[in-house]
């Protein structure tokens, strides 16, 4: 799809949205998920600012915008929207994988760690942070038994539906 019939696409739904009484930060938000689901990080995160920009309180925008700024590369900022996410609502699995990550990616090893084994405490099955811990246990701790059991943990997850994927 190309980037100009996506962002016709993007403003069609907005206009639905309008058009049926959505305020202005429910129509940004539904924007900066349809941007996310057709893979536009760019066109999220505008939409995700300019729902923060109508309400700063709704957490679904600081959701969105750690995403798109994660998918763009951007560690720090990603880091911050995470951190702002999870102070509206700390028990978020998800919110504390991408901090570990971003963080893991900006080289910052040890708050990833923690940020990790916080998403793994929220969430036992988190197959994502569960695979990463295997990563770390092998090539960084070269502890194979331990990263054959995180896998094995994963593995399980993955089969029990439970494996959110890729984020």
């Amino acid at each position: 799809i190309s980037l100009q019939a996506n962002a016709r696409y993007l403003d069609a739904l907005a206009a639905v949205d309008d058009a049926i009484g959505a305020t202005a930060e429910e129509v940004a938000e539904a924007r900066a998920i349809a941007a996310e689901a057709s893979g536009d990080a760019v066109a999220c995160e505008r939409a995700a600012r300019a729902a923060l920009a109508a309400d700063a309180a709704r957490r679904a925008g600081h959701v969105l915008l750690a995403r798109a700024l994660f998918r763009q590369e951007r560690w720090a900022a990603a880091e911050t929207a995470a951190r702002e996410a999870i102070g509206m609502a700390w028990a978020d699995p998800s919110m504390h994988f991408l901090l570990g990550t971003a963080l893991a990616a900006d080289r910052r090893p040890g708050e990833a760690i923690a940020a990790r084994e916080q998403c793994l405490r929220l969430e036992p099955a988190h197959a994502p942070a569960l695979r990463r811990r295997a990563a770390i246990h092998a090539r960084q701790r070269g502890d194979i038994d331990a990263a054959r059991g995180f896998m094995a943990r994963a593995m399980a997850a993955g089969r029990a539906g439970r494996d959110p994927g890729p984020r």
